[in-house]
C-alpha cells in the first residue's frame, strides 16, 4: 500500500533541485568507480603478463618484483 505524506508537507523546487545535484552527483560517482575497476583489471592483467615474462637480467627481475609490490595509487604516482 502506498501512503502519502499529508497535505502539509509542501516540495519545494529548491528540494527538488537539491536532490537533482545529489542524484547527479552519485552517478558520476559510480562511472568514476567504474573507470577506476576497469584501470585497476588492466593493471593487474598487465602485471600477470610481466610475471609470466622470461627476464634473465636480475636487476629487471627486482625491478618487476617491486612493481608488481605497488599498489595501483603507486603506479599511477598518485601515492608516494
Amino acid at each position: 500500500m502506498i501512503r502519502h505524506p499529508p497535505a502539509s508537507i509542501a516540495v519545494t523546487q529548491k528540494d527538488v533541485d537539491v536532490l537533482a545535484s545529489m542524484h547527479h552527483r552519485l552517478l558520476g560517482r559510480i562511472q568514476e568507480n567504474s573507470m577506476k575497476q576497469k584501470q585497476q583489471k588492466d593493471l593487474a592483467g598487465t602485471s600477470a603478463r610481466n610475471a609470466h615474462s622470461t627476464a634473465t637480467d636480475d636487476g629487471f627481475v627486482l625491478q618487476r618484483e617491486r612493481r608488481q609490490q605497488m599498489t595501483v595509487g603507486q603506479r599511477l604516482g598518485l601515492e608516494g
